[in-house]
């Protein structure tokens, strides 16, 4: 489910703790502290959804402690070619997840990145179980990408 900006900055310490454990290789966490994330959200240029726990009587725990796992997605051009790509800037989850539920999400982001006009969907991920299903169950492909501090 969506997360509304006003939940994310009243709950913001919450969320940056899950945010932080998935932050794509471009950032460092000096630069997480001081970044402009929340005010991103707040302005809707970056979205936040959460996978939630659910009781058997279908009722959504929408606390700290029912959260399965979270993205954040921006939408962005590559300057050289002019492409429209959804950013899925960060990919996490804060317990073990079914394969369903991380398919149904996947799902989803694809339908978002197809409603912006967007020709591919890229994501970011520190998580090795994830980037196995993403790859191996559901057919995406995967990049290597190399840093190195300057």
């Amino acid at each position: 489910m969506e997360v509304q900006p006003e939940v994310v900055r009243r709950k913001w310490h919450q969320f940056a703790v899950l945010i932080e454990q998935a932050l794509p290789p471009i950032t460092t966490k000096d630069e997480f502290q001081r970044s402009s994330l929340l005010k991103a959200i707040t302005s809707r240029s970056l979205r936040c959804w959460v996978a939630v726990k659910a009781s058997e009587d279908g009722i959504y725990n929408r606390a700290s402690e029912g959260i399965l796992g979270m993205m954040t997605a921006t939408v962005g051009i590559d300057p050289i070619s002019n492409s429209k790509v959804l950013i899925v800037y960060t990919l996490t989850y804060v317990e073990s997840m079914s394969h369903e539920i991380i398919h149904e999400g996947m799902k989803y982001l694809i339908q978002v990145a197809k409603d912006a006009g967007c020709g591919k969907l890229i994501a970011y991920t520190r998580l090795e179980t994830i980037r196995n299903l993403v790859v191996n169950k559901l057919g995406w492909t995967s990049h290597y990408v190399l840093e190195k501090e300057v």
